[in-house]
């Protein structure tokens, strides 16, 4: 099936779950109301009320200037081989030890911890984990890290009866959002939507069979994305202008196409498109108020927009940064897709590591133009690497670690400094200087993998508060001065 022909209208009885379409008949407007779950071989479109406008236009502006020159970093669909003259030597720091130099450590879960969100202007922390349960955390201050004061834990209030995948706050949404809130995906196939103290439910949204990933609209905070190993792609909408709860929602849109797991997606950073990868080895671009799919574009076809979604290895990652994405895959590779209206193909690909090497974790750097690493990003594998590319020259500049270390699992950028923290399978949280490999702090975590990873970098130049979520269900806290980092490779 053309994935991009297969867009089906009428296809919702007023209910919030869309109903199938038939594909056998020849009449695009028949609906068949018995079924109650959806056909995976069918695009789905929901009408949008007139009422609900949190989506522009998703038309595209065929006039739209390419800035090939300014936002598309390369232009040739070329492998680039690794550069392994830049390669930092290896150290103490890549063997996995027992030693936990964490200043707090949360020991609320029975099982592995697999997600965290963070709230920086509460100081909350909040974890999902494979016990099923979620827990919400509360710093009183900075300080109370470094002091090793253990903050006060409580968990949420839901039964849930899977694993707790993913979690997200709506806080960095901009403008106008008029309700703070936490959304917490399960492998149950439930959404709970949370006030931002995870105090109260606001609404409970169903839909997907399980939920890997869920993104925020940027704009508001009040349209929800969440990704699903059935292959569809959600799309929720909820009314934060009302004080009643449950809030009212509704299912805005179901993006259907992939014909496997969807690992990683969200919405572009402008919020006009929703961007997913899956396990079927595709990266599919998708206009949210009509549901067609703008593109599909596969690993291994040579033309872009091949119809053998099976060919190549499959998505594992993500991030996106203006009108470039950033796709890591199964198979060693990242991938460099254009994203714009003008530019939609793979623009490159990067060789992070071997034949047989996963890259687990993607990255820009996104703090501005100055000293030329505005073009800058980064890649984490199974090789046990972290490699800094720059995409302006489409050049590896440093592989920092040693090949055959510890499976590099998250990545996390400064916001103005060119320096990466990266986590690892052997529990060490590590600071690297992007600009020469340097290693410049070494955080040990009792040789747990880490599942998840955030970064609260507080104003950027002083302490930051790292928060790992690790295999043996605890989640561990440092306090890290990073203004003496900066200052130390600095001279001063």
């Amino acid at each position: 099936m053309n994935d991009h022909d297969e867009i089906m209208n009428d296809a919702s009885n007023g209910s919030n779950t869309p109903q199938t379409i038939n594909n056998n008949t020849d009449n695009d407007d028949e609906i068949i109301d018995e079924t109650e779950f959806i056909d995976l071989t069918t695009a789905v479109e929901i009408p949008i009320s007139d009422d609900v406008e949190p989506i522009e236009s998703d038309d595209d502006d065929d006039n739209a200037p390419t800035n090939d020159d300014e936002d598309t970093p390369m232009d040739n669909d070329v492998d680039k081989n690794n550069d392994d003259s830049n390669v930092s030597p290896p150290d103490a720091t890549t063997t996995a030890n027992e030693e936990d130099t964490s200043q707090i450590q949360i020991s609320c879960h029975s099982d592995a911890v697999y997600s965290l969100a963070y709230e920086p202007s509460l100081k909350l922390i909040v974890s999902g984990g494979g016990d099923d349960c979620a827990f919400l955390s509360s710093l009183s201050s900075l300080s109370s890290v470094s002091a090793g004061t253990p903050p006060t834990s409580r968990r949420l209030e839901r039964e849930w009866k899977d694993t707790v995948s993913c979690l997200k706050f709506n806080s960095h949404c901009g403008e106008p959002l008029s309700k703070k809130m936490l959304a917490v995906g399960c492998y149950d196939g439930s959404i709970v939507v949370f006030d931002e103290t995870g105090t109260e439910v606001l609404a409970e949204l169903e839909g997907p069979s399980d939920v890997e990933w869920i993104d925020w609209h940027p704009k508001g905070g009040s349209v929800l994305l969440a990704g699903s190993t059935d292959g569809t792609i959600w799309m929720y909408h909820l009314t934060t202008t009302t004080a009643t709860t449950p809030l009212p929602h509704k299912v805005l849109q179901v993006f259907v196409g992939h014909q496997n797991d969807v690992t990683c997606g969200g919405f572009t950073p402008d919020g006009k498109f929703v961007l997913s990868g899956g396990a079927d080895a595709t990266i599919r671009i998708w206009a949210p108020k009509t549901g067609a799919c703008k593109a599909t574009l596969s690993h291994r076809d040579t033309d872009n927009f091949g119809s053998s979604p099976s060919v190549g290895a499959g998505v594992t990652c993500c991030a996106m940064k203006g009108q470039v994405c950033l796709a890591g895959t199964e198979d060693g590779e990242v991938l460099v897709v254009g994203t714009g209206s003008a530019n939609r193909k793979i623009l490159g690909r990067l060789r992070h590591g071997p034949e047989g090497s996963s890259v687990e974790s993607v990255a820009f750097f996104d703090g501005g133009d100055a000293g030329g690493y505005d073009r800058w990003c980064a890649s984490g594998g199974s090789d046990g690497t972290v490699k800094i590319w720059d995409l302006g020259s489409e050049s590896c500049r440093h592989v920092c670690g040693a090949a055959g270390g510890s499976v590099v699992t998250r990545l996390f950028w400064h916001p103005t400094f060119p320096m990466i923290v990266s986590g690892s399978g052997d529990g060490g949280v590590r600071f690297w200087d992007a600009r020469s490999g340097v290693l410049l702090e070494s955080l040990k975590g009792k040789g747990e993998t880490i599942n998840d990873l955030v970064v609260d970098w507080g104003n950027g130049d002083g302490n930051a508060v790292v928060v790992t979520a690790c295999e043996d269900g605890v989640v561990r806290v440092w306090e890290v001065d990073v203004g003496g980092l900066i200052r130390s490779v600095a001279g001063e």
